[in-house]
C-alpha cells in the first residue's frame, strides 16, 4: 500500500515572497516613527527637557530678561522656530535616507547646535534624543508592516 501526498505550496510561497518584499522596504514604519518623535519632542519641551535627561536652568539674569521679553514662553522658547521644527520634523530634522534607514537631526535653526551640545557659557540642553520606548515602537511598526498582508489574507479568507 502507498499513499501519495501532493502539497500545494503556492499560497505559502506567495506569503513568503510578500514577507521578503516588505522586509526590503520600511519607509512606512520609518514615517510612523516620525510621529512618535514629534510627540516625544513636544513632551520634552513641555517637561523642561526631563525626557532627555533634564535641562539645566537658565542663568538667573538671562531668565529674568527672557521672561520680560517673551512672557509666557517656556525656558528654551523665544521665537518658537526650533520647537516648531522639532514638533513638525519637516526639512532636515527628519529624512528617510533609503528604504531601510531614516535619520533624525538637529533642526535647521542656527542656535540648535548650541542647545544640543552646549557652549563654554551655556550647558547642553538636549533637544534631539532617543525617547524611552522608541526602539520598541519602531520594532512593532516593522513587524506589523511585514506581517500586514498575511493578516489581510486571513481576513479575506473568512469572507470567501
Amino acid at each position: 500500500m502507498s499513499v501519495d501526498v501532493s502539497v500545494d505550496t503556492s499560497k505559502a510561497r506567495r506569503r513568503i515572497r510578500g514577507y521578503i518584499r516588505r522586509t526590503e522596504n520600511q519607509v512606512g514604519p520609518l514615517r510612523k516613527s516620525r510621529d512618535f518623535m514629534r510627540m516625544a519632542n513636544a513632551a520634552n519641551f513641555a517637561a523642561g527637557g526631563l525626557p532627555a535627561g533634564g535641562w539645566a536652568p537658565l542663568d538667573p539674569e538671562y531668565a529674568a530678561w527672557k521672561a520680560a521679553a517673551f512672557p509666557g514662553r517656556g525656558p528654551l522658547v523665544r521665537t518658537g522656530r526650533m520647537l516648531s521644527e522639532l514638533t513638525s520634523l519637516r526639512g532636515q530634522a527628519f529624512e528617510v535616507l533609503n528604504p531601510l534607514e531614516a535619520v533624525f537631526r538637529l533642526p535647521d535653526v542656527e542656535y540648535a547646535e548650541f542647545h544640543q551640545y552646549g557652549t563654554t557659557k551655556m550647558p547642553a540642553r538636549k533637544i534631539v534624543f532617543e525617547p524611552e520606548g522608541f526602539a520598541q515602537y519602531v520594532a512593532e511598526q516593522v513587524e506589523d508592516h511585514i506581517m500586514a498582508e498575511t493578516s489581510m489574507a486571513r481576513l479575506r479568507g473568512l469572507f470567501r
